[in-house]
C-alpha cells in the first residue's frame, strides 16, 4: 500500500474515500519529468486529489472525479490500465465539455468508464490523439 503517515491530514481523506498520491519514479511518457505523485484510485466513485507536483492520474475501471488537475503543472491522465490502444484511441476516449468539468469518456466492448476532470476546460481539444500529442494523456 501507499504510505500516507507523511500527510497530516490523510487519514481523513482516506476515509472520506480521497486518495493522495505518493511520490513516483520517473514518467516514461516522451518528455519524461524527474519525479510524478502516482495517484489511482482502488474503487468505483471515487474523489482523487491532485498536489501541487505533478500528478499522474492512472485512470481505472470505474467512474470516478479527478480535482487539482493541472496539466501545466505537469499532470497527466495514463490510460495505461484501460484496454485502449492508438488505432482506436479517438473512438475509445471521448471528451465532453459540461460547464466547467470536462467528462472523459473511456470505451471497449461493452463496458464504459467516465471520470470527471472538475474545472478542466479541454475544447481546445477535439481529440485524445491531440492531448496525447501534448503531453496530457499517455497509454
Amino acid at each position: 500500500g501507499v504510505d500516507l503517515s507523511a500527510y497530516d491530514h490523510a487519514q481523513a481523506l482516506f476515509d472520506a474515500g480521497i486518495l493522495i498520491g505518493a511520490a513516483g519514479g520517473p514518467g516514461a511518457d516522451p518528455a519524461p519529468r524527474p519525479v510524478m505523485n502516482v495517484i489511482e484510485g482502488t474503487a468505483d466513485g471515487e474523489y482523487l486529489v491532485g498536489t501541487a507536483a505533478a500528478d499522474r492520474f492512472i485512470m481505472t475501471e470505474g467512474h470516478d472525479v479527478i480535482a487539482n488537475l493541472m496539466f501545466e503543472e505537469g499532470d497527466q491522465l495514463d490510460f495505461s490500465h484501460l484496454p485502449v490502444d492508438a488505432k482506436t484511441l479517438n473512438q475509445q476516449v471521448t471528451l465532453e465539455q459540461s460547464g466547467a468539468d470536462t467528462i472523459v469518456t473511456t470505451r471497449s466492448g461493452e463496458a464504459v468508464w467516465t471520470t470527471t476532470l472538475e474545472n478542466t476546460d479541454l475544447s481546445a481539444f477535439s481529440s485524445a490523439t491531440e492531448l496525447v500529442d501534448a503531453g496530457y494523456f499517455t497509454y
